[in-house]
C-alpha cells in the first residue's frame, strides 16, 4: 500500500456544529416533570377500622404538613406538595403520606412524624414520582 497518495493535510474542521435536535434532548431534560408509577415507599401514620378516626388522623396531618417551614421542609427533604392518602384494605382505614423513590427518604419524614404519631413507620407502595 502506497500511503504518498494520500494527502498530508487534513481537511479543515468545522467551528460549530449545528444541528436541529431540540436543547431539551441536548441536555437530557426532555423528560423532567412527567410522572411516573414505581415501587417506592410512603409514611403509614395510622391504621384504625374506624372512619371517622382516620378522617380525623388525615386532617391533622395534612394540617401539620401545611404547617412546615420551608427550612423544615428542606430538611426533611420534602417538596411544597406532599400528598397524604387514605386507603380502606378490609378491614382498616389506613393513612399514608407521601411517595418516596428512596426508603431513607422515608425514614427522615417518619423520624418527624413520629413525634406526634408515634406509629408511624415506613412501608413499602406503589408510588407516583416526577422525574
Amino acid at each position: 500500500m502506497d500511503v504518498g497518495q494520500y494527502p498530508d493535510v487534513l481537511p479543515p474542521v468545522r467551528d460549530a456544529l449545528v444541528h436541529d435536535v431540540p436543547q431539551a434532548l441536548m441536555n437530557s431534560t426532555a423528560d423532567d416533570g412527567s410522572q411516573i408509577e414505581l415501587d417506592g415507599f410512603r409514611v403509614q401514620v395510622f391504621s384504625s377500622s374506624v372512619r371517622e378516626e382516620a378522617a380525623v388522623v388525615e386532617d391533622a396531618v395534612e394540617r401539620w404538613l401545611s404547617n412546615l417551614s420551608d427550612g423544615q421542609r428542606n430538611r426533611l427533604g420534602l417538596s411544597d406538595i406532599v400528598a397524604v392518602y387514605s386507603f380502606y384494605r378490609p378491614p382498616f382505614y389506613r393513612i399514608r403520606v407521601g411517595d418516596f423513590e428512596q426508603r431513607d427518604d422515608a425514614v427522615r419524614l417518619a423520624n418527624a412524624l413520629q413525634r406526634q404519631w408515634t406509629g408511624a413507620l415506613v412501608v413499602p407502595d406503589r408510588v407516583t414520582v416526577m422525574r
